[in-house]
C-alpha cells in the first residue's frame, strides 16, 4: 500500500508540487487501469504527514487547489 511508504519516507515516496500547490507533495499510482494521486503535507515540526486528498487524476489538481485556498 502507499500510505506506509509515505509515512516511512515522505520525501522519497512522492514528488514536490509547485505553483499554487507549493508545500504539498504527491504520490502517483495506478489502480484498476485508473491513474490516481495522493496529496499530502509534511510537518517537520510535528514529525507528521497529513494526507490531504486521494482520488483519480482527472481534475485532481483543480480540486486540490480549491481545498488549499
Amino acid at each position: 500500500m502507499h500510505f506506509p511508504a509515505i509515512t516511512a519516507e515522505p520525501y522519497k515516496a512522492g514528488e514536490r508540487l509547485s505553483g499554487l500547490l507549493k508545500g504539498f507533495w504527491k504520490r502517483s499510482f495506478r489502480r484498476s487501469r485508473v491513474d490516481c494521486r495522493i496529496a499530502y503535507e509534511i510537518d517537520e515540526k510535528e514529525k507528521a504527514v497529513y494526507i490531504l486528498m486521494v482520488g483519480k487524476r482527472e481534475r485532481f489538481y483543480e480540486r486540490l487547489e480549491r481545498r488549499a485556498r
